[in-house]
């Protein structure tokens, strides 16, 4: 039964602002919903006064917006809130494709470096290969590591592997929740092309060091699951 769209205005607005119970409550009916109601939802949610709603929505659009969305996404690409643009970028792929080139370009030039860092992974993401230079003038320049990570992906899954080791390195000296980008992101990495024997060095010592470091519960939990799937692809650890 499709849903009313004044049901589902309360309903993303619940799952946004309400408290807690109510919220895992929005969120379970949610996963619940069809496809179509779901971009109900973040068509609902798009134009919304509050910045929650509207980053809700462009979560639903990142996860099952089509074609038809494009026009929505160029609308939150502009708007004022940093969080609902850095989700944006993550839209921009399922929507738009390579079509958004010139959104993800403006957002790689934004004023937060969520943003872009964002931006970037998506431009890496799409295969822009011709934007390697580019990318390559923003990293010499760009002081904010969440950012630098970003630039530092993109490069690397287009292909310049000679920046793995900084992208690692990011990572080795900051381990906190704001850092998690890499760690629960580094399977999409580990497969194609493979690892060299000295990456996978690079990653296992980055492991060790996070482990006797400052990792809080988060970054271990990102960091178990990631080694789960190292050593299911590489095999464990050699025993020494």
């Amino acid at each position: 039964m499709r849903a009313e769209p004044s049901t589902l205005e309360f309903f993303v607005r619940r799952l946004v602002r309400g408290h807690t119970a109510q919220r895992r409550f929005a969120d379970e009916e949610l996963n619940k919903m069809s496809k179509v109601q779901r971009l109900l939802v973040a068509r609902i949610g798009v134009s919304d006064t509050d910045e929650d709603v509207r980053n809700q929505a462009a979560l639903l659009l990142a996860d099952c917006g089509t074609q038809d969305d494009a026009f929505r996404v160029r609308a939150l690409a502009k708007d004022r809130s940093w969080v609902v643009r850095s989700t944006v970028a993550w839209a921009v792929y399922t929507t738009l494709g390579k079509r958004g080139k010139s959104i993800l370009l403006k957002l790689l030039d934004d004023s937060h470096h969520i943003v872009r860092r964002n931006a970037a992974v998506t431009l890496g993401d799409l295969g822009f290969a011709d934007l390697i230079p580019t990318l390559e003038q923003k990293l010499r320049v760009e002081r904010r590591d969440q950012a630098r990570a970003g630039l530092l992906w993109a490069l690397v899954t287009l292909g310049e592997r000679q920046y793995f080791e900084s992208l690692i390195g990011i990572h080795r000296s900051r381990m906190n929740n704001a850092d998690m980008f890499l760690w629960t992101n580094m399977s999409r990495l580990i497969n194609d092309p493979p690892l060299t024997g000295e990456e996978l060095s690079t990653i296992r010592n980055a492991i060790d060091e996070a482990r006797t470091g400052e990792a809080d519960s988060v970054a271990l939990r990102a960091i178990d699951s990631f080694e789960s799937d190292l050593n299911e692809r590489y095999g464990p650890t050699p025993a020494t």
